[in-house]
């Protein structure tokens, strides 16, 4: 084998160590005679962040002027909410998670996501700053999950 055949070997290896990262959680999907079995949100997210850009592209070129922030900022949330209550009631053991639950709620994450960083009227320091909070939300869950899996004392 030579150079370049390890090399792209290599790239498509850790392209598919990306997509199927999550060996309980993934849907089966045959492409090109070949199947993969990517992370079912994950899927859901990516599917999601490409319709969404598809959609906002009227706005970028100007077609549309949205201007109202209220809107745009609770609509943008109202789209990532799905996502965070399927993700942490299913983590606290609240519900059984379903593949086709995660496909839609991350779907839907990743419109939010979206309509937040490429919609919404307002600088990138807020969106990143505010967007935080929403990584905070998820590792608190996280860190109260762990300290319930493994039986940890605060």
């Amino acid at each position: 084998m030579d150079k370049k055949t390890n090399e792209k070997e290599s790239v498509v290896k850790i392209i598919l160590e990306f997509i199927q990262h999550n060996p309980r959680h993934y849907i089966k999907l045959d492409i090109f005679g070949k199947t993969i079995c990517p992370c079912a949100r994950c899927f859901g997210f990516w599917i999601g962040l490409l319709v969404g850009f598809i959609l906002s592209i009227p706005i970028w070129l100007g077609l549309f002027q949205i201007q109202n922030f209220i809107l745009i900022f609770i609509l943008a949330w109202l789209f990532t909410v799905p996502v965070i209550v399927d993700w942490s009631s299913v983590r606290l053991g609240l519900r059984v998670g379903k593949n086709s639950v995660r496909v839609s709620t991350g779907f839907l994450h990743g419109i939010g996501v979206i309509i937040y960083f490429f919609v919404l009227p307002a600088g990138i320091i807020f969106k990143v700053l505010t967007y935080f909070s929403y990584e905070i939300i998820f590792y608190v869950i996280r860190w109260r999950y762990h300290i319930q899996h493994y039986n940890m004392k605060l």
